[in-house]
């Protein structure tokens, strides 16, 4: 965990030349010179102090980074000196360099990522790996090797290495010769370490193999079994079971006070069937093509709803898969009303090879853009339930489980369960499983099947438990219209100011 040590109090009435938020100085004031702290720690202890209206407990975490942010660019915080290497450092090892290469790097095309390219199991390996490589520096352990006594002859001595770290260790099993459980040993002592506490079996699991990983691929295999589940199984039920309902995602798109925007976004992320990563960097700039292709009109309110499902095509970032999933009524019809909105906003149509979903700044949504989004929601809607382990804090729902609530309905719906599967973009089991490619029409004739669940705003009832629910979300939808169209009026009025302004001033 990084640490932050305060290197200078605060000066509220100090120009340290760059706008400093109130609550970023109101977070900074606190701090006092000389103390050290985890900075998660920090965060724990201080929710909620520094925003002076109501916020959710992600943004206030945000605010605080924020504010640690400005504090190490005007010289009130630093890093804590620790041992160890950084990621970057780490990465750069050549036997680590080495691993990671053996996994893919990312698939993205569209957004930018991070510097070193690096996503999903290459980015998880090379911080287990770092975190591993800083715990064994200054360990040591009881090696054993052959040295040569003279005319070929040789003796088996036991001496004690203090480790440097990594790629020591990796030295010492590649000449070790014959029994290797001195390494088994100290690495199943940091797999079992207190620094582990508090973390789930499916994070250990991935260290675990990991760490496995690295030795096989540097060609110094340290075989041994380690079961997770032993020891930090701490998951609960409520963890390991799919949490997100109809009447959940529902309430979000309404009663979670969405924009116009967010209605569009997760409502094509549940229909597509769409994990994060592949909206973001594919869907986002490949649909609207697809869409004025099927519809074969530009004059997006001019297309025809009843021809809907929408076939679109995407490849998966994550397996690197091509498949066809659809948009339904609700979604289409969402992405419709968004468009007008965005046509306003960036004063142009849409165009092939554009974004469709834009932010604040007018670019390209992100994944993070998603995950927050979804979590904003679900609070706002009363959907979210946090989840208190040991020594951390998770969250019921995550923007993930829209794939998995789309099987789910799919499938209670009657379609075939290699369609379901196949439009989530999961790979066929069986190779000879061709269905899908060959016969295009009768994929749409299944996915269909579950139309009347998957457009919950068209079918409001079928979705809801109670009458009162459907009345109360009916005037929810309502309320929303009402709201979007003052916001609308405000944009217009404000852009009216603005063009005479300028006339003015041009004048």
């Amino acid at each position: 965990m990084k640490k932050v040590q305060v290197i200078d109090t605060f000066d509220g009435t100090k120009d340290y030349g760059i706008n400093i938020p109130p609550q970023s100085a109101k977070c900074l004031s606190v701090l006092k010179k000389g103390e050290q702290f985890i900075t998660n720690d920090f965060v724990n202890n201080h929710l909620n102090e520094f925003s002076d209206k109501i916020t959710t407990e992600h943004t206030n975490r945000c605010l605080v980074y924020k504010a640690f942010g400005i504090g190490k660019k005007i010289g009130i915080i630093k890093d804590a000196d620790t041992k160890g290497l950084t990621f970057d450092e780490c990465v750069k090892l050549e036997s680590v360099e080495y691993f990671l290469n053996h996994y893919s790097k990312s698939h993205y095309k569209n957004i930018k990522i991070n510097k070193h390219g690096f996503r999903g199991t290459q980015r998880s390996y090379g911080y287990a790996l770092k975190h591993f490589n800083n715990w064994l520096i200054g360990k040591s352990l009881e090696n054993e090797k052959l040295i040569a006594t003279g005319n070929d002859n040789y003796k088996k001595v036991t001496e004690s290495v203090v480790l440097s770290g990594l790629e020591d260790l990796l030295r010492l099993v590649l000449e070790s010769v014959g029994n290797k459980s001195q390494f088994t040993k100290i690495i199943k002592r940091y797999l079992n370490d207190s620094c582990h506490e508090g973390k789930s079996s499916s994070t250990m699991n991935a260290v675990y193999f990991a760490i496995n990983g690295y030795f096989e691929k540097n060609e110094a295999p340290v075989h041994f079994k380690f079961s997770a589940k032993i020891k930090y199984d701490n998951q609960t039920e409520l963890e390991s079971e799919q949490n997100l309902s109809l009447e959940d995602l529902l309430k979000m798109l309404t009663v979670g006070r969405p924009t116009l925007m967010q209605k569009a976004v997760y409502l094509c992320k549940f229909h597509r069937g769409l994990d994060s990563s592949t909206l973001a960097d594919r869907f986002n700039f490949e649909v609207w093509e697809q869409l004025v292709d099927y519809f074969g009109i530009e004059k997006h309110h001019s297309w025809d709803l009843t021809k809907c499902p929408v076939p679109i095509k995407l490849v998966r970032i994550k397996t690197n898969f091509k498949h066809v999933g659809f948009l339904d009524v609700d979604a289409v019809s969402a992405i419709q009303d968004y468009l007008d909105i965005r046509e306003k906003k960036t004063h142009a149509p849409m165009q092939n090879g554009q974004a469709l979903f834009l932010n604040t700044f007018q670019r390209p949504i992100s994944e993070k853009w998603v995950h927050k989004g979804f979590f904003d929601l679900a609070q706002r809607a009363g959907v979210q339930q946090k989840i208190e382990l040991e020594k951390s804090i998770k969250y019921e729902k995550d923007s993930h489980e829209v794939r998995d609530l789309l099987k789910s309905t799919l499938l209670a719906c009657g379609t075939r369960y290699d369609v379901a599967d196949h439009v989530i973009g999961h790979k066929p089991k069986d190779s000879y499983e061709k269905q899908t490619s060959l016969y295009a029409e009768n994929l749409r004739n299944e996915y269909a099947k579950g139309s009347k669940k998957i457009n919950m705003f068209s079918n409001l009832s079928t979705n809801m438990k109670s009458d009162d629910n459907v009345q109360l979300l009916k005037e929810e939808l309502v309320n929303q219209r009402r709201i979007n169209q003052t916001k609308d009026e405000q944009i217009q009025e404000i852009q009216r100011n603005v063009s005479k302004i300028m006339s003015f001033i041009n004048t």
